[in-house]
């Protein structure tokens, strides 16, 4: 066999072993930590991107942030990047059983 084909094959097998081994310790300690400092911001604002495709965009979200004082404090500059991943996340809290936060 060529020397080339085992040291490729053997990189493989050294990275999907390394890659499982981290997702069993990963799944391991997950619970035993808490949730970082701004989950709760982009929670409430995924919430906020999530009403607003839900009410299908009858306002812009600069008005909705500049009519309601909650959402630009609590979401302080948040509403300048996108929501797309929050918005998944809020919709995945809705849909799965789970704690929000895990």
């Amino acid at each position: 066999m060529d020397t080339t084909f085992l040291g490729k094959l053997n990189f493989r097998i050294a990275t999907i072993a390394s890659l499982v081994l981290m997702l069993v310790i990963m799944l391991s300690v997950s619970k035993q930590y808490g949730i970082t400092g701004d989950e709760v911001t982009q929670k409430n604002y995924g919430e906020d991107v999530y009403s607003y495709y839900k009410d299908f965009g009858k306002k812009d979200i600069e008005s909705i942030v500049k009519e309601d004082p909650r959402i630009r404090e609590a979401n302080k500059n948040v509403y300048m990047y996108g929501g797309l991943y929050d918005v998944l996340c809020t919709t995945a809290i809705k849909v799965l059983p789970f704690d929000p936060y895990n």
